[in-house]
């Protein structure tokens, strides 16, 4: 199948393959990891009032906070890796927020002068500036070309369009990339500790006819149907269904897949000796469950979080992380106990933050990776639109948990350690309301 197919075509080849079987099993993944941990200058810089000493300014953990100034140094991990791809014919992509100006010249960098289609969805308001940029830019360079390039506008019973992905093809390789990340295209990701992979695939397997087929079926005037209508739509692209065993890195579209997510997430949850997490935001009890669980059960699980949900009382915190702080201490109270240690990462609320989010699952099987766009939040299980993975790849697996283990040792504190910080910065009044030695129940130096 050409990657130049339109919609009705895509998902015809979805439905096809799902009825004969035919796949492409086991096959090799070559793939690019970034785990982008930004070197920041604001405390060491003197431009934040602080009495932190010298020692502390020259450690890992004070480098990550970061200003406006910082801003200015450095470019996204998405611009990076589309500059260094090849020209390639077809781009179908989406988004939570494009705001990048830098990335809407990579994008239009990597048309070929054979592109013929780029379908890129952002979530946000209709008329966004990134829209006419990007057209403008496209239309200038490939005028024949067809360019659909929008911005959603409030989706009729969905919380967020959340997704994050682009799928990039050239008409005459056997092979794909996909870029998906935790991070979106906009100025201050630079800043932000976010993961990037860009994979390549066949464009024979089903994952790469899956993200072709979401982006053919979830246009504008799909996703502005009732929440009904697009769940519909989306069976024709669905792969959750399949066994595990039959796909080695396997998609889900949240909310539409979330039963059989959770089915996996349990499972692996309850094999595993050691459960790893990152995420910026948490507070799904279905979740928490399947955690604590496995914790009663001896799982060791590790969680890296943003020293903002330590603190209380701030308005520009609570609307960062889009839930209030009372419902991730909730997550905490039911969470905290034997067997879970926890460490926190030292942001400027204002200008950057932790926002990454995945899983890593380690045991007697080897490692599975829970990756994509979704924080471990009932809204992304209920009501977001989310891209998400599960992955038996064990390199993929590998590249997660090296930066887990960078953030755990080099940057990471425990409660007490962030909060003796937090002070001496005097940017925000910490409030303790859960007890975090709670959350800290084994060695400090966790073997990986």
């Amino acid at each position: 199948m050409r990657s130049a197919c339109g919609g009705i075509v895509a998902a015809l080849a979805i439905t096809q393959l799902l009825a004969s079987g035919s796949f492409a099993a086991d096959q090799a993944y070559a793939n690019v990891f970034v785990g982008n941990i930004p070197k920041c200058t604001a405390l060491s810089s003197g431009r934040v009032v602080n009495s932190l000493s010298d020692d502390f300014l020259q450690q890992p953990a004070s480098m990550i906070f970061c200003d406006e100034v910082d801003l200015l140094k450095r470019q996204s991990p998405l611009v990076g890796l589309l500059k260094a791809h090849q020209p390639v014919d077809r781009i179908d992509g989406m988004y939570f927020a494009v705001g990048d100006v830098a990335f809407t010249r990579a994008l239009c960098g990597v048309a070929s002068d054979t592109l013929h289609h780029l379908r890129l969805l952002g979530g946000g308001e209709e008329g966004a500036d990134w829209v006419s940029r990007l057209k403008t830019c496209l239309t200038q360079k490939l005028p024949k070309a067809n360019i659909v390039v929008q911005a959603t506008g409030q989706i009729p019973g969905i919380s967020s369009f959340h997704p994050k992905f682009l799928l990039m093809s050239n008409d005459n390789d056997t092979l794909a990339d996909i870029l998906i990340s935790s991070g979106n295209p906009t100025r201050r990701a630079p800043n932000n500790l976010d993961d990037y992979l860009l994979i390549s695939i066949p464009k024979q397997d089903r994952i790469f006819l899956w993200h072709l087929c979401l982006s053919e079926i979830f246009n504008v005037k799909t996703i502005r149907q009732d929440f009904v209508s697009l769940g519909d739509a989306y069976q024709l692209c669905s792969l959750a269904h399949l066994p595990s065993s039959e796909e080695e890195t396997l998609p889900y579209l949240m909310p539409f897949d979330r039963e059989p997510f959770l089915s996996q997430f349990a499972f692996w949850a309850g094999k595993s000796d050691k459960i790893d997490i990152v995420s910026q935001g948490y507070n799904s009890l279905e979740l928490a469950n399947i955690l604590r669980t496995a914790a009663e059960s001896g799982t060791k699980i590790s969680i890296i979080r943003d020293d903002d949900l330590l603190m209380s009382n701030n308005p520009p915190i609570e609307g960062e992380l889009l839930n209030s702080i009372e419902e991730y201490y909730a997550w905490d109270r039911h969470i905290c106990g034997p067997n879970v240690s926890t460490r926190f990462l030292v942001t400027n609320s204002s200008v950057n933050y932790l926002h990454s989010k995945f899983v890593v699952f380690s045991g007697a099987f080897g490692r599975r990776v829970l990756f994509g766009s979704a924080n471990l939040t009932h809204a992304a299980l209920h009501s977001n639109i989310e891209n998400v993975y599960f992955s038996r790849n064990q390199e993929l697996a590998r590249h997660f948990q090296e930066y887990f283990n960078t953030l755990w040792s080099d940057y990471a504190l425990t409660a007490s350690e962030t909060y003796v910080v937090l002070e001496k910065i005097g940017s925000f009044i910490s409030t303790r309301k859960v007890n975090f030695d709670e959350c800290d129940n084994y060695a400090s130096k966790l073997n990986k």
